[in-house]
C-alpha cells in the first residue's frame, strides 16, 4: 500500500513540471555537406523548428541556427 501511495505522489509530482501551453519544441533539420577532394564543406545552414500552442491553434517557426535569425517573419498556423 506504501509503494502504491509513493508511486501517486510521484506522478503527481512530475505532472507539476510539464508545461500544458505555450510550450516550444524543437525538431532539427541537419545540414547537408558536400565532401569535396577530402575537405568537408557545409552547403546549408541549420534550420530548426520551434512549435508553441496559441489560443489553442498548434503554430511553428523556423529557427536558423547559424545566423542566429528566424527564417520566417511570423508564425505559421498548421
Amino acid at each position: 500500500m506504501k509503494k502504491k501511495i509513493a508511486l501517486l505522489v510521484m506522478i503527481i509530482a512530475g505532472l507539476q513540471f510539464m508545461p500544458i501551453h505555450g510550450y516550444a519544441a524543437e525538431q532539427s533539420i541537419s545540414a547537408e555537406a558536400a565532401v569535396s577532394s577530402g575537405i568537408e564543406v557545409l552547403s546549408q545552414d541549420i534550420i530548426v523548428r520551434k512549435y508553441r500552442i496559441y489560443n489553442g491553434t498548434r503554430q511553428y517557426r523556423r529557427w536558423n541556427v547559424t545566423k542566429g535569425c528566424w527564417v520566417d517573419p511570423a508564425w505559421i498556423t498548421m
